[in-house]
């Protein structure tokens, strides 16, 4: 079998949960003896493609003397897409599964099925946040009407996409993810703080990193020894850095930038307790990930997190402060209820793994052809 993916998120994402899911995915369907990858590459900077043979595919370029990238890499897009069209119109394929939601390939694809996977709903759940402009909730519908079939990573997006695409429930598999990271004694906290509580990804307005940090900064006001660490590609901003100013915590919040899945593994394995406080999700990765590091987990009771994280979490209202406060210091001065959170987190986890979700993916794929 021919499965053809295309380049769409490899050139949007340096590394993110999306990119991630497409890698694992290729990367256990890579070992199968009558399973053939295409992915055409002109350019990419993703972690995770690094040590495959895609990567080393790909054209690079001396940047310095091509101040312009964001033409050129662009031109290398277009490229890559106009290649996946070729394979489709001279039948070098058998099923297509796209990364993201361009709808470039319809008028190449012909009958060849495709199977799209949709992540979340959450240009549609928080319409308001996002530029009138962008056209990611358009393209989706488009294609949620015209693919095979389509693939929901959990119960609550099937949900989604059902009440905000009106798809019907018989044409949505759900299929949920895996998890890359696994617990080391070895990884010591060298330079971290001694005790400090973890936020991990982006902090945009539905990740409700500032609600959390105001509703912690009276737990940090009062035990010094107390830190946060945030985990992600961004910096702190000046409003971000403003704030911590006006709750008298400027010295006990860091940043830390994700360098590889061991730096993410060493920040979940120290830490006192990974906190969620994500408003939505449409899975919810890092909730595995604090599972597979034996840290105790305490996330927002919404959305895909109530199945992810089932009775191994401390669960908390991400919209009031108090009940936020309240769940994040309840384990992290309870050491008999961080063992037990510790310990229900290795059992779930292994509910979930990329081998299990690449089988599915790829029954799937059989059932389309």
């Amino acid at each position: 079998m021919k499965i053809l993916y295309d380049p769409q998120i490899f050139m949007a994402q340096k590394y993110g949960g999306i990119s991630r899911y497409y890698y694992e995915l290729i990367n256990e369907l890579n070992r199968i003896e009558d399973i053939q990858i295409l992915l055409p590459l002109t350019y990419t900077d993703n972690d995770y493609l690094q040590k495959t043979s895609f990567y080393a595919n790909r054209f690079s370029f001396p940047w310095k003397k091509f101040p312009f990238r964001r033409n050129i890499v662009e031109s290398l897009y277009k490229k890559s897409l106009k290649k996946c069209c070729e394979i489709m119109k001279n039948g070098g394929m058998d099923v297509f599964h796209p990364t993201y939601y361009e709808p470039y390939f319809l008028n190449c694809i012909d009958n060849k099925p495709f199977v799209l996977t949709i992540h979340d709903m959450t240009h549609e759940v928080f319409a308001d946040n996002f530029d009138k402009t962008n056209t990611t909730s358009e393209f989706k519908k488009i294609l949620a009407e015209k693919a095979s079939r389509i693939i929901a990573i959990s119960n609550h997006t099937k949900n989604d996409i059902i009440k905000y695409l009106g798809i019907k429930e018989s044409k949505i598999d759900v299929i949920h993810l895996g998890n890359s990271l696994q617990y080391k004694e070895s990884l010591q906290a060298d330079d971290l703080p001694e005790k400090y509580i973890l936020f991990v990804g982006n902090r945009t307005i539905y990740k409700n990193f500032k609600v959390f940090i105001k509703a912690v900064a009276p737990l940090l006001n009062k035990d010094k020894e107390l830190s946060v660490i945030a985990a992600g590609a961004k910096k702190y901003d000046k409003d971000e850095l403003s704030l911590f100013q006006e709750l008298d915590i400027q010295h006990q919040v860091f940043h830390r930038i994700i360098l590889d899945d061991v730096t993410l593994g060493k920040l979940y394995k120290n830490a006192r307790a990974f906190v969620f406080p994500s408003l939505y999700e449409g899975f919810g990765i890092p909730v595995l990930e604090s599972f597979a590091c034996h840290c105790p987990a305490i996330i927002s009771y919404c959305s895909s997190l109530i199945e992810v994280g089932g009775d191994a979490v401390k669960f908390f209202d991400p919209e009031s402060m108090d009940s936020i406060r309240e769940a994040v210091a309840s384990v992290l001065y309870n050491d008999s209820l961080r063992d037990e959170l510790i310990k229900k987190g290795d059992e779930r986890i292994k509910l979930f793994s990329w081998k299990k979700m690449a089988d599915d993916i790829l029954k799937l794929y059989r059932q389309v052809l």
